[in-house]
């Protein structure tokens, strides 16, 4: 007998891609009004790897922590920028503002001691970026060279200073303090002694050795023994280059000063800064203060020097 199966129907097959009709493409709508602003631009960042073991092992957590919560309160021009922090099991990563002109120190090493002009601009800015920090309530401690970044801007022949490396920072809070710390030959003498110091002042007396780097060079306390070199920073026995000029050498005189209480070094400061009316109001309302103060000044001198 015959059986009857049903015949499967054949599919269509479609044809391929290139033969097929392509859909007629919308019209566009024109929008009107002013086009929509672009996204700003962010600007280069510069991580900073932190490994979490290396913290433990050394006992930096405390510094870093410093470092993090002074970073964030200073908004500053002249102070290096946290945008933010980031961590993972095993890392931390700070997120900061880029300065690709290297640092201050290596500036100096490759072309030697700087002409005046810019080092006023350099020390102009790192006195606006200190006297910032004093009046937030925070002391660096730790101003040299190398703690200086240069940012290159577009249409200006010298770079921006930028302030960077809060590890050793403290916050003023009114009181004495009493670590040790800096670097030794940038430290101030109140430090060296260990009897408690104010941090405005031992800030003010590095930058007084940062812009002797800058005018001259080299040091003004260079020794190859660190107590001999110890001992002259204490006394303040320093020379100024003959080419420096009569206003450089009276302000390197005033902010290494080795007797912080005379109060040379913050009215220094304030001279760089531009405010003089409160210098000349104090001896005008006393003209003799000034006098008895120098006087003071040399007979403490000679009783050190005995």
């Amino acid at each position: 007998m015959l059986r009857l199966v049903p015949m499967r129907r054949r599919r269509r097959r479609r044809p391929p891609r290139a033969l097929r009709a392509r859909p007629r493409p919308r019209p566009r709508r024109l929008r009107e009004g002013p086009p929509r602003p672009r996204p700003p631009l962010r600007p280069p960042l510069a991580i900073k790897v932190i490994h979490k073991d290396k913290i433990l092992q050394y006992g930096m957590a405390e510094q870093l922590m410093r470092e993090i919560s002074a970073m964030k309160t200073l908004r500053h021009p002249n102070v290096l920028e946290l945008y933010d922090v980031m961590a993972s099991r095993s890392k931390i990563y700070l997120a900061m503002e880029l300065a690709g002109g290297g640092d201050l120190f290596s500036r100096i090493a490759a072309g030697g001691r700087l002409p005046e002009d810019a080092a006023r601009h350099f020390f102009r800015q790192l006195v606006s970026a200190v006297a910032f920090c004093h009046s937030r309530g925070v002391c660096h401690r730790d101003l040299k060279p190398e703690n200086l970044l240069l940012l290159d801007v577009d249409g200006s022949p010298l770079p921006t200073l930028k302030v960077a490396d809060f590890g050793l920072s403290a916050p003023l809070a009114g009181c004495l303090l009493r670590t040790a710390c800096g670097t030794p030959a940038y430290t101030a003498p109140e430090v060296l002694r260990k009897r408690g110091y104010d941090g405005r002042k031992a800030d003010a007396w590095s930058c007084g050795v940062v812009l002797y780097v800058l005018l001259a060079g080299f040091l003004p306390f260079l020794d190859d023994d660190i107590i001999r070199m110890h001992k002259k920073m204490l006394r303040g026995d320093f020379r100024c280059p003959p080419w420096l000029s009569a206003d450089a050498r009276r302000v390197l005189t005033g902010l290494l000063d080795p007797i912080p209480i005379a109060g040379r070094r913050s009215r220094s400061l304030r001279r760089r800064r531009g405010s003089r009316s409160a210098r000349s109001r104090e001896v005008c309302r006393n003209p003799r203060r000034s006098g008895r103060g120098r006087r003071r000044r040399r007979r403490r001198r000679r009783r050190r020097r005995r």
